[in-house]
């Protein structure tokens, strides 16, 4: 559906918007340290359904970095009162991380070449939003995608600190190889028995070096080399997932109406393109999107031209956004839109935010901005760690 005319935002209130979020820029950077911790925020966590932005409920416009989970599972409340029951849902899955892959390493992921970033960040999503009212029901449908083409890398001091980790998961392990020493020499006479020579017995070695690595991965699947190891395993996963530097995304899909929830009278509503490019920090990140929506049935488009400033902690975030909104048709004006989201994790898989501001348009049903949302993001562990091979 097309959108309507609304009021032309002031200079004035532009020019504030961006002094305010320059000030506090400023204000933030001379607290920036080189050694500074990669917020748990900036870990893994797949970002708010671009398939929402086409239905217009998006919590934010302008998204972060997408560092995909193997699920995600999002619903948001709208409503001026922020009493509504959630009727936005959405779903999104990495097909990528959805499979296992138990042999790699995170020396394998500390940089990405254009092939592996899009491999392992594209995602797919559908939503469904209420787009209608109580006497007029309409229901949003809407799938989208989004991948990076570039996604960052993992910093050097991060880098060293996984393997300080690593370093101490082998102690921790020699530790629990000193305390089964016993079982390992009931193992080696067995084997040395029956070697008469000096290539049998490295032979009698060499397996008996595989059924020590053996014996230690049972133990270590089956959970008994304790809650110390799996605490360490977890600090290095948050870390190898915390990227940073330049990276760029790109996201589209294509929203449909359908009158009364009857699927079969569903229509075509927009139909959109981006791309998102980010400059991430250990605790601020730098975000500008440019996007093009067609609208069906007509030939109206727009452009929206964007920009956000995010700021991270372990378990939280917030940030201010402004996207100016570019109509072609010279008779309904410009439009904008300004928001505040706040962020935070309740769990490792479970986030709730919420968006308030004002929407495109001010005529509009909805455009004052105030969701709630909820996010659960689903993963596996997708790394190894404890390799001796030297990464990229």
């Amino acid at each position: 559906m097309p959108l309507t005319s609304s009021t032309r935002g002031s200079s004035a209130l532009r020019r504030s918007v961006a002094a305010s979020l320059l000030c506090l820029l400023c204000a933030r950077a001379t607290g920036w340290a080189q050694d500074a911790q990669p917020a748990d925020f900036n870990g893994l966590r797949t970002p708010s359904s671009p398939a929402f932005i086409l239905l217009g409920v998006e919590p934010s416009s302008v998204e972060r970095p997408n560092t995909p989970s193997d699920f995600a599972a999002s619903v948001l409340s709208a409503s001026s009162n922020l009493t509504a029951v959630p009727k936005d849902f959405a779903i999104e899955t990495s097909p990528y991380w959805l499979f296992g892959h138990p042999r790699r390493s995170w020396r394998d992921d500390v940089q990405r070449n254009v092939l592996e970033s899009i491999q392992r960040t594209f995602t797919f999503a559908a939503a469904t939003a209420e787009a209608g009212t109580s006497e007029e029901p309409v229901r949003g449908l809407a799938v989208s995608g989004r991948m990076s083409v570039f996604s960052g890398r993992l910093p050097q001091r991060t880098v060293q600190q996984i393997q300080q980790l690593e370093q101490a998961l082998a102690a921790a392990a020699g530790a629990e190889i000193e305390r089964l020493a016993p079982m390992f020499d009931a193992l080696l006479p067995p084997l040395l028995a029956g070697a008469k020579t000096e290539a049998e017995r490295q032979e009698a070695l060499r397996r008996f070096d595989e059924a020590k690595a053996d014996l230690m991965e049972q133990l270590t699947e089956s959970g008994e080399l304790g809650a110390e190891n799996e605490g360490l395993r977890e600090q290095a996963t948050k870390l190898v997932t915390a990227r940073e530097g330049f990276m760029l995304d790109v996201a589209g899909g294509a929203a449909w109406r359908a009158p009364s929830a009857a699927l079969d009278s569903a229509d075509l509503d927009r139909w959109g393109i981006w791309t998102t490019g980010t400059y991430s920090m250990p605790e601020v990140s730098f975000l500008g999107m440019v996007r093009y929506l067609g609208f069906g049935g007509t030939d109206e488009d727009a452009v929206d031209i964007g920009a956000r400033l995010l700021y991270t902690r372990e378990r939280y975030a917030v940030s201010a956004e402004y996207v100016g909104r570019h109509l072609s048709e010279d008779s309904a004006g410009d439009q904008w839109r300004l928001a505040g989201v706040i962020e935070y994790r309740v769990s490792d898989d479970l986030w709730i935010n919420g968006s308030f501001g004002r929407s495109y348009d001010d005529e509009a049903r909805g455009s004052l901005l105030a969701q709630l949302g909820l996010t659960l993001n689903l993963s596996k562990e997708r790394y190894g760690f404890g390799e001796t091979t030297p990464g990229p």
